[in-house]
C-alpha cells in the first residue's frame, strides 16, 4: 500500500515541534515525511530574505541555496531543542546560509576596495535584519499563540491566507482575521512605547 500524505498539520508550537523532532531523529518516517512537508517553508524564506536584500540572487542560486540549506538543516537537527518553532529556528540557517553566498559573491566580484565598502555595508545590514527579526519574535511572543502563528506563517513562509488557514485547521477568513489582530496589538504596543519615551 502506497503511503498517504501527511494529514493537516496541528497548530504550530514549539512543544509540538520538539515532539515531532525527537520522533523523527528515533526513526518515524511519518514523522519525517510531516517534517519535511514543514521544511518547504525554507525555499519561500530564502526568497523573501533575497527580496528584502535587493533581490541580487537569481532563481537557480535561491534553489541551490535552498538545498543546501536543507541539507544542513537535517545534519543539525539534533540540535533543535523546542524553545522556538521551527519556523524560527530555521529562518537563522536560511539567513546566515544567504549572508554567507552574498560574501562569497561580493569577494569573488568585487575589486578589494569596492569589496570592503560592501563588506562593511552588508555587515550593517545583518545587524538590522537581525535587530528586526529579534524585535518581531518579542512582540510576537506576547501574542495568542494563534496570533502569532499567522503572523510568522504569513511573513516566513509568505503564505496565504487560504494556506494559513489550511495549515491552522481553520478557515481563510478567521486566518486572516487572527492576522490583522496580531497587527493591531503589535501596533497598540509600539503606540505604548512610543508615548512612555516621550513622556
Amino acid at each position: 500500500m502506497l503511503d498517504r500524505d501527511p494529514p493537516r498539520l496541528d497548530p504550530i508550537t514549539p512543544q509540538r515541534d520538539s515532539s515531532l523532532v525527537r520522533a523523527v531523529l528515533a526513526g518515524d518516517r511519518r514523522a519525517a515525511r510531516t517534517l519535511a512537508v514543514r521544511l518547504r517553508c525554507v525555499p519561500r524564506i530564502l526568497m523573501a530574505l533575497n527580496r528584502r536584500r535587493g533581490g541580487h540572487m537569481g532563481h537557480h542560486d535561491l534553489e541551490d541555496l535552498a538545498q543546501d540549506t536543507l541539507a544542513t538543516i537535517w545534519e543539525k537537527l539534533e540540535t533543535f531543542h523546542g524553545q522556538v518553532t521551527l519556523e524560527h529556528w530555521t529562518h537563522r540557517f536560511c539567513f546566515l546560509k544567504l549572508m554567507n553566498r552574498m560574501r562569497k559573491g561580493a569577494r569573488r566580484d568585487a575589486v578589494e576596495g569596492q569589496r570592503l565598502e560592501n563588506h562593511q555595508a552588508e555587515e550593517g545590514g545583518v545587524q538590522r535584519d537581525e535587530e528586526l527579526f529579534e524585535a518581531l519574535e518579542a512582540r510576537l511572543a506576547r501574542l495568542s499563540q494563534v496570533e502569532a502563528d499567522a503572523v510568522r506563517l504569513k511573513h516566513y513562509e509568505q503564505c496565504t491566507f487560504e494556506e494559513i488557514g489550511e495549515r491552522m485547521q481553520t478557515s481563510p477568513n478567521t486566518a486572516k482575521t487572527r492576522y490583522y489582530r496580531a497587527l493591531r496589538r503589535i501596533a497598540q504596543e509600539m503606540r505604548g512605547e512610543l508615548e512612555e519615551d516621550g513622556a
